[in-house]
């Protein structure tokens, strides 16, 4: 079994992402920086809209009856859904860093409508 070159490369695209944002975490996490923590939430819209696109893009690619994507299909999106939740988790490091600078529903509100906090 193997992915398409274009499923392959959106999977590790998200993965690196979450990786990186993994190291950020426990950047926050040590040092409760407010910057930081800024930083990671604004992460999460960018994540998710990377989830999504990869999901359309499958999906464009099985209406295309790519092999390879039809025999991975499952397994292409159950790995994506995971990676994205796996950074929701990561996310949730920076929540209590904002609630306690007392912008916690601020930089959610703000990330919800146009994707930046700062």
């Amino acid at each position: 079994m193997h992915f398409s070159p274009d499923g392959l490369n959106e999977i590790e695209a998200l993965h690196r992402k979450v990786a990186d944002n993994l190291k950020l975490a426990l950047g926050i996490f040590i040092s409760d920086d407010i910057k930081l923590a800024r930083q990671l939430l604004a992460e999460k819209k960018i994540v998710n809209a990377m989830e999504r696109r990869g999901a359309e893009n499958h999906m464009a690619r099985l209406r295309e009856g790519r092999p390879e994507s039809i025999e991975t299909s499952a397994l292409h999106m159950d790995i994506l859904r995971d990676l994205k939740r796996i950074h929701s988790h990561i996310v949730a490091i920076c929540y209590p860093v904002l609630e306690q600078a007392g912008e916690l529903a601020q930089a959610k509100a703000a990330i919800a409508a146009n994707g930046e906090y700062s």
